[in-house]
């Protein structure tokens, strides 16, 4: 597959073929030290589609990270403390 077509698919998806990808890789690499298979390239393209799909899901967390990251911070305003006696108490100066 293309990584356009990847890029077409929701994340949730990507991941769920990962786990399908997965397992027939291993499968394909099973089956390749029992027997002989029919396509042996068949291994390459899938764990390059492997790549393409880790690559998508990569680039929209660094997206989300970018966007988080953008996002004004809203933080409550604070009243300045008055200076006086509500505070700490001051230190007397030592008699020296």
């Amino acid at each position: 597959m293309k990584i356009s077509e990847f890029r077409q698919k929701a994340t949730d998806e990507l991941r769920t073929q990962v786990k399908k990808i997965h397992e027939e890789h291993f499968n394909l690499r099973f089956r390749r030290v029992t027997d002989v298979i029919e396509n042996p390239g068949q291994l390459r393209e899938l764990r390059r589609d492997l790549a393409r799909i880790h690559t998508v899901i990569r680039e929209r967390e660094l997206a989300d990270a970018r966007k988080a990251a953008a996002a004004p911070k809203t933080e409550p305003k604070t009243e300045p403390k008055a200076k006086g006696g509500a505070g700490k108490p001051e230190k007397a100066a030592k008699p020296g």
